[in-house]
């Protein structure tokens, strides 16, 4: 088998389980070491909270790093304590907690996010929560040979030790079935669809918030009484 790699300088690529720095015309295999940092550099989550509905004013940010799993669950932690959580009271002794949107589905776009970036690129998977919407977005574009109408029907891993490492500690589902795995939650919780924004560059996913209104923290519905903690600012 032969394998042509463009000419070029510092750009890692994967082959046979191993991963290579290309220098000008040669290669160099990288060290355990090398390999770390690079993907502690480029594979970092990065949350952001602004006031309104574009990112003229920020008012939150963090960025996670670490191992895969660590930095997922940070990043979900920063979600949970950002979105509004509706308290339902129903006369049991404990309240029942209802996020805005349905987290499962959330945990599963940032996952995948995580694990079908493109790690040839220095930017990071970032999360972005507007006042109407919380976006996933993950750099590197779909895999080769994926079009826009396979989600939810096929997959490419992109990144496939990573893909099956995930898999293992059953932090993905079964090939293919993450988005519509996404859309379904969105669909039993009876929130909006989200969205899937493609580009060559870029994937972005949206869930829209519903609407909360600002001025009234209490409302009173068939099923119970409730109360609405609100995102700060958001």
């Amino acid at each position: 088998m032969c394998v042509r790699v463009p000419s070029q300088r510092g750009k890692p690529y994967s082959f046979g389980g191993r991963f290579f720095m290309r220098d000008g015309a040669s290669s160099q295999q990288m060290s355990r070491d090398e390999v770390h940092e690079l993907f502690h550099a480029v594979g970092a989550i990065v949350c952001g909270l602004f006031r309104g509905t574009d990112k003229t004013h920020i008012v939150d940010r963090r960025g996670f790093d670490g191992d895969v799993c660590t930095m997922i669950d940070d990043a979900m932690a920063w979600i949970e304590s950002k979105i509004n959580v509706n308290y339902i009271i129903t006369g049991a002794v404990r309240r029942q907690e209802r996020p805005e949107l349905p987290l499962d589905a959330i945990r599963e776009a940032v996952v995948n996010a995580v694990a079908h970036r493109d790690y040839r690129s220095n930017a990071s998977v970032h999360i972005y929560l507007f006042h109407d919407r919380l976006e996933v977005v993950s750099p590197g574009g779909l895999p080769p040979g994926m079009t826009e109408a396979d989600l939810g029907v096929r997959s490419a891993p992109r990144n496939r030790l990573l893909f099956r490492l995930l898999h293992r500690m059953d932090a993905v589902e079964h090939i293919g079935t993450g988005v519509r795995r996404i859309r379904d939650l969105c669909r039993e919780w009876d929130v909006a669809a989200p969205i899937f924004d493609i580009s060559d560059h870029w994937v972005t996913v949206t869930f829209p918030r519903p609407a909360v209104s600002r001025q009234e923290s209490r409302t009173v519905h068939d099923r119970g009484r409730h109360s609405v903690r609100r995102a700060p600012c958001g």
